[in-house]
């Protein structure tokens, strides 16, 4: 479960220097030391703690699951590893791989074959297998930056930069950090920060409790009684079903705005009418927003603009557009809008037509598409 917390509660996780005492090995033995420790481990069991800072918000998003490993010999991944939290349970055990959807009661069990493509290759993107300590070991980039604390522990940092990357006048980067802790020699957590054109954009924050090697026997998944079940193809599948194409009826919704009035789209039938699937914090959301938020900005052909959010709360939208304007009806918590859209990236913008027929669908952030909808 998630929960908003102010940017203070991050304070104690900022690496701050310290002057240690000298200690008789060097910063590169230790990490040579915890390398090969990890390496030879048979299992690896932690608490996994998360923070992603909203930085738009003030406030950030954490979870909490635990997280169990244990070395296998299949063409997978070297570790099976069992994931449990409160939203979802993931698991990957030789070959057979899946996700468990609380919410939903439903399992989503990978066939083999759906397995071996999930993990192989490049795994960076896999969130448990990315953020484990033998993953992060194994990364051959990291170099020594200086002694410091992370979530009040004395560790040694170690860093290297893992992306680039230059689109029009933006530079994006991030940094990843490595915190170690020289006496216990074990990973105490991992920060990746993520900046553009050299402002702090995002800070991530992983950090790792009742770490423990060597405990633990072969894994074994059990799913819930009582929950669908489906393979990945076909769950994708439905997904991709319930996704709105050019063309189509768009689906009617009516919903409650910010000022608390009823929005029904079927309204306006014989407009024009532009849905901004968004929410804040979303970088591409706040770059469209921006621009729509320029001066003298107006859409083509009166064409009535629409912000839908299916995740923020009315105070949230309020407190965060209050000096930056707000040019369209808004629409917090619109989880139903977003469903029956099948909307899965953001910013996602949806033009409907004056017969309510889906006219054209954007996904993403584009300077062409804004001015593509712009009133000359």
């Amino acid at each position: 479960m998630t929960r908003p917390i102010t940017v203070k509660h991050l304070l104690p996780l900022l690496f701050l220097p310290l002057f240690f005492a000298c200690h008789p090995e060097s910063p590169e033995d230790i990490l040579a030391d915890v390398r090969a420790k990890t390496a030879m481990a048979q299992s690896i069991s932690y608490e996994l703690h998360e923070i992603w800072d909203n930085r738009f918000m003030g406030t950030a998003d954490t979870s909490f699951s635990t997280v169990k490993l244990y070395r296998n010999e299949k063409p997978t991944w070297d570790y099976d590893y069992i994931r449990v939290a409160d939203d979802y349970d993931s698991w990957l055990i030789g070959e057979s791989s899946g996700l468990v959807l609380h919410d939903d009661k439903l399992t989503i069990k990978r066939t083999e074959e759906e397995t071996v493509a999930n993990f192989t290759g490049d795994l960076s993107n896999r969130g448990t297998i990315s953020t484990s300590p033998e993953f992060l070991l194994s990364i051959s980039g990291w170099t020594y930056k200086r002694d410091t604390t992370f979530a009040g522990r004395s560790t040694r940092m170690y860093t290297y930069r893992s992306y680039f990357k230059k689109a029009d006048t933006v530079t994006y980067q991030t940094h990843e950090y490595l915190f170690i802790n020289p006496k216990t020699k074990k990973v105490v957590g991992q920060q990746s920060v993520n900046w553009a054109n050299e402002r702090l954009n995002q800070v991530i924050s992983y950090w790792y409790e009742n770490y423990e090697e060597n405990k633990l026997e072969p894994l074994k998944y059990i799913t819930p009684m009582g929950y669908g079940q489906t393979t990945e193809t076909a769950y994708d599948e439905s997904r991709e079903k319930g996704q709105i194409t050019v063309g189509e009826a768009a689906p009617d919704f009516t919903a409650t705005t910010l000022d608390g009035e009823t929005f029904t789209l079927s309204d306006y039938s014989g407009q024009r009418v532009m849905l901004n699937f968004s929410f804040i914090g979303c970088g591409g959301c706040e770059m469209a927003m921006k621009d729509f938020n320029r001066p003298g900005f107006e859409l083509a052909d009166e064409m009535k603009g629409v912000y839908l959010s299916y995740m923020n709360k009315p105070k949230e939208i309020r407190t965060h557009y209050k000096n930056k304007g707000m040019p369209f009806i808004a629409i917090p918590e619109a989880r139903e809008p977003d469903r029956l859209y099948g909307i899965r990236a953001y910013p996602t913008f949806v033009i409907i037509d004056e017969e309510g027929k889906v006219e054209q669908i954007e996904v993403g952030y584009s300077k062409e598409f804004i001015a593509s909808i712009e009133k000359l």
